[in-house]
């Protein structure tokens, strides 16, 4: 890169061979789940640690950012001592009680029910895919509710003392209520920093990708 630091850029392969740099197909069988995706972060971290790297910095996009910020409470002290900054661009934050009532509208599906029973098929939409078929137990663990799993990001960002930066936009119809659940926590947390880019939809196209690099680009040259 032109600032002198060097980039890695990898795809989570969702179970996907080779799979390209576009998003996740829907039409695929849908065996993937969070705690694989964590395990497919560390190799590549790992991997960035043996080439002698010794300042990094995490960057993770919408479901990417819950990724990231789960992947670095799971290091140990020593893991996690080359790691800088961690950037979580426009995050989801998973909200059990909206998901339920989303879907008990939408499929009259009871989520809550769902937990206690065995693993079934469900025609529902998933990570941005409409009506779809997909085993529950996959379903779950990417929407269970907070504490199943890696989908708590709330908590995992009042449980962190790394410097975190989190970058919102205002037109985001996808994570619309991110920039207001985080105000509080950045509010409490020295550690935190929120920053809002004025006009961007969630995947900071165009001209706003370079209101996104002065961002980063700051960040990690102070």
């Amino acid at each position: 890169m032109n600032n002198g630091i060097d980039s890695l850029t990898f795809n989570l392969s969702y179970g996907i061979k080779d799979r390209v740099n576009d998003f996740l197909p829907c039409d695929i069988e849908h065996n993937h789940s969070p705690s694989k995706s964590i395990n497919e972060i560390r190799l590549w971290y790992d991997y960035v640690l043996d080439k002698g790297y010794k300042n990094i910095y995490l960057i993770g996009h919408s479901r990417g950012g819950l990724d990231i910020m789960h992947f670095y409470q799971t290091l140990n002290v020593g893991k996690q001592i080359p790691i800088k900054s961690v950037f979580l661009l426009a995050p989801i934050f998973n909200n059990w009680n909206d998901t339920t009532k989303q879907y008990e509208t939408k499929y009259n599906i009871n989520l809550n029910k769902l937990l206690g029973q065995p693993d079934q098929k469900l025609e529902i939409d998933f990570l941005g895919c409409e009506n779809i078929t997909i085993s529950s137990k996959t379903f779950l663990s990417y929407y269970g509710p907070s504490g199943r799993g890696h989908g708590n990001l709330q908590k995992n960002l009042y449980n962190t003392s790394a410097k975190i930066f989190i970058v919102t936009a205002s037109e985001d119809n996808i994570a619309a209520d991110t920039h207001k659940l985080a105000t509080s926590i950045a509010k409490s947390r020295k550690n935190i920093e929120l920053k809002m880019i004025e006009g961007s939809d969630h995947f900071f196209r165009d001209l706003y990708f370079d209101d996104l690099m002065d961002i980063l680009l700051e960040a990690t040259t102070e």
